[in-house]
């Protein structure tokens, strides 16, 4: 019989030892099924196989991960995985933030008042509904025109070509615009939109390592006659991909309707020259200022569902703040700053207003340090990695960011800091 509950805690602290049998006793005594699961290798693998409806953790799980760990590979293995309640004395607001942000219910300290009454109460809550249908991801649901924003006249411009298109019927459309425009969003809305369209199937070849021919012919592309196929970060095997749509090989299984995705003006002309192609053109946030108000409350309402609980409220300063800002991540950076921002403040207590603007300038610390070239790190000796690794209590990401490298090159610097004998 699956069990409701599985209490992952640091037992080698006696208090956490003592709460976990306490919360096992107090959870059997109100008919819900509970059981202690100690830290250990493996942990994943114990979970997925025993599939308890909900999980609380701690968030240090003594020298195997983080909760947040567990929480991100159970979510990628598991098509339904358990919910998550994190109860620990790790009192950080940004792991409370990445923990609803990537879908935990709640982030409980152990130290504050009541902590065992609250919890039992919110699991209470949610086993109901995990005999239900799971919630979808927002990856998961396919986007309609309802769902979209286009207020400002360029999205309106593009939304209202959409039936054109689906006329046509056009075997390759090619989807050009900015990194984090919303190019996926939109090729998705066109896969899953056309009445003829019976199944679709999306590859990220910036992430997908085998040859195109394999993806193109494989097993995963569904067999029904007008599938779509989704290709984003078409910008390095553009060439190719001209090559095997303009001259098909017999025994290449090339897909009926294919949309390609790129931000690169090279790719772009390179794609152009596949025959029946053709080009829509996704505007940029700039180009689209009055949309943002409706995106951010997307974004709020997003937040709102990840805490299941009320989120700060779009205020005048707030949106006036929005409004002018420049976001050089586009939508994408929109979202997650608007998302995450709601998030801290509902955890935090603290002002929407001052969490956006603290927020916003992480991200783009972030978003600059992934574009900065990796020849930067020549310049830096081992021994400054390991010691900017030092200073920032072993965060590799945040020592990336002190150094001006991406985390990839400070990995590499530290491993040279390893091999000289440096720690």
């Amino acid at each position: 019989m699956r069990e409701d509950v599985n209490i992952i805690l640091n037992e080698r602290e006696a208090r956490k030892a003592q709460l976990a049998e306490e919360l096992v006793r107090k959870l059997q005594a109100q008919s819900i099924t509970a059981s202690r699961l100690p830290p250990t290798e493996n942990l994943a693998a114990i979970v997925l196989e025993r599939k308890p409806r909900i999980i609380v953790t701690d968030y240090l799980l003594e020298n195997f991960g983080t909760g947040l760990d567990l929480l991100d590979e159970l979510q990628k293995s598991d098509p339904t995985p358990p919910r998550f309640i994190f109860l620990t004395d790790e009192p950080s607001l940004s792991a409370a933030v990445e923990a609803m942000r990537i879908g935990a219910d709640d982030y409980l300290e152990i130290d504050s008042s009541n902590v065992s009454e609250r919890l039992i109460k919110q699991i209470k809550n949610i086993i109901p509904r995990t005999r239900q249908q799971p919630r979808p991801t927002v990856d998961q649901i396919a986007p309609t025109k309802a769902n979209l924003v286009w207020v400002a006249p360029k999205s309106r411009s593009l939304i209202e070509s959409l039936p054109v298109l689906a006329t046509k019927s056009c075997p390759c459309l090619i989807l050009f615009g900015p990194e984090g425009c919303g190019k996926r969003t939109m090729a998705r809305l066109i896969a899953h939109g056309g009445e003829k369209v019976h199944a679709v199937a999306e590859y990220d070849l910036r992430l997908d390592s085998r040859p195109l021919t394999e993806i193109l012919q494989g097993a995963e592309i569904p067999d029904a006659p007008d599938s779509c196929t989704i290709l984003t970060h078409a910008e390095e095997e553009a060439a190719e991909l001209a090559r095997i749509f303009t001259y098909p090989d017999q025994a290449i299984r090339i897909p009926r309707h294919t949309i390609f995705c790129t931000h690169d003006e090279e790719a772009l002309r390179i794609l152009k020259a596949i025959p029946q192609g053709e080009v829509l053109r996704i505007p940029s946030l700039s180009e689209r200022r009055q949309d943002i108000p409706a995106l951010s409350q997307h974004a709020l309402a997003r937040a709102a569902t990840l805490l299941t609980k009320r989120v700060p409220a779009l205020d005048s300063d707030s949106l006036a703040w929005l409004m002018q800002k420049t976001f050089p991540g586009e939508i994408r950076e929109l979202n997650e700053v608007v998302t995450n921002s709601a998030l801290r403040a509902a955890l935090s207590g603290l002002e929407l207003q001052s969490c956006l603007s603290e927020v916003a300038a992480q991200w783009e610390l972030e978003w600059q340090s992934q574009w900065l070239p990796t020849a930067l790190s020549q310049s830096i000796t081992p021994l400054s990695a390991s010691y900017a690794l030092q200073r920032s209590n072993h965060d590799t990401r945040i020592a990336a960011l002190r150094l001006g490298v991406t985390a990839a090159d400070l990995q590499r610097l530290l491993q040279r800091a390893s091999c000289c004998g440096l720690k």
